[in-house]
């Protein structure tokens, strides 16, 4: 999952810490979804990632991207 962000989030990404997650800063769980249909994260995957360790951070990435792929299989 490649991420074409703006600079400007990119960079509010970093200071954050938030860089290498795969969360794209569109969120909708605000919608109502479980599933972030932007991303393929769970809301409960993006609470604490700065204090995640890297085994949790690589974990979260290949559930995420496996969800995300599923969900546009079945939209798509």
């Amino acid at each position: 999952m490649s991420k074409n962000l703006a600079l400007s989030k990119q960079l509010k990404q970093r200071l954050k810490g938030t860089h290498d997650s795969p969360c794209l800063s569109i969120c909708t769980h605000k919608q109502g979804d479980l599933i972030c249909q932007a991303c393929g994260m769970l809301r409960e995957e993006k609470k604490g990632w700065k204090r995640k360790s890297e085994f949790d951070k690589n974990a979260v990435r290949e559930n995420a991207a496996a969800r995300f792929d599923e969900l546009h299989l079945v939209a798509g």
